[in-house]
């Protein structure tokens, strides 16, 4: 079953390819604001998408990305993590990722909920 958030971006990827297609490119950001508000696309990957239906593009799926982890935030990372902030509960964010070598909102998002 597809989440709620692959709904949407499955309808805000089909609106897109719609009004790229009827060439109402200029509004496609602004009616995709107004219907789903903070929930909306942002604006470059809408101007994204709508270069991708203009070359020819059908889909408005994922295409399968072999190969790509899906998260960084594996077991060793929050050992990792878990055990920097043990040594300096002070540590910053920026001192955790070049430590970790990952990125500022996988190690926020550890931090966090770990």
């Amino acid at each position: 079953m597809a989440s709620k958030s692959t709904d949407f971006k499955i309808e805000h990827r089909a609106y897109v390819k719609i009004r790229t297609l009827l060439k109402f490119h200029q509004q496609i950001s602004k009616d995709l604001e107004e219907v789903y508000k903070d929930t909306a696309l942002p604006y470059s990957t809408v101007v994204d998408w709508a270069r991708r239906f203009r070359k020819g593009r059908v889909s408005i799926e994922d295409e399968a990305r072999i190969g790509v982890p899906v998260s960084s935030a594996s077991d060793k990372n929050i050992l990792e993590i878990s055990a920097l902030l043990e040594e300096d509960p002070q540590i910053t964010l920026v001192e955790i990722t070049d430590t970790v070598g990952i990125s500022t909102g996988t190690a926020q998002a550890i931090v966090h909920d770990n």
